[in-house]
């Protein structure tokens, strides 16, 4: 490579070495084709993902909709639970009331019946 440099500049004046040696560093450094063809790759490669991100993206939409649906739908069913749940307490609350006046009830009447048993015991016991 120094004996093309000396050569260089022995015959050709410095200002045309350096167009020469510019020239090819540009070519074997830069080499426009390849940097052409490595863009168009990175550019295809950037297209694939961005047509990904466009298909994640419709994906992620029919997601949520789904997720708001759902959602929906486990409102509507707590609703119903909390409609449900009142519903029960209140028929809780009308059993306990009707089993307190049947429990009256039934002291009222085995009271009766206590004193209707004495009474026959005692005419039982005068007809003795």
């Amino acid at each position: 490579m120094r004996a093309v440099l000396d050569f260089l500049t022995s015959k050709l004046t410095p200002v045309c070495v350096l167009l020469i040696l510019a020239y090819i560093v540009y070519t074997e450094v830069f080499r426009p084709n390849q940097l052409s063809a490595k863009l168009n790759q990175a550019l295809a490669e950037t297209r694939q993902v961005q047509a990904q991100l466009h298909i994640v993206d419709a994906e992620l939409k029919t997601t949520k909709t789904d997720l708001q649906a759902a959602i929906g739908t486990v409102n509507r069913l707590d609703a119903g639970l909390l409609d449900l749940s009142d519903s029960v307490s209140l028929i809780n609350g009308r059993y306990q009331a009707i089993k307190r006046e049947m429990d009256k009830q039934t002291a009222v009447k085995l009271d009766q019946y206590n004193q209707q048993k004495k009474r026959l015991q005692a005419i039982q016991n005068q007809v003795r």
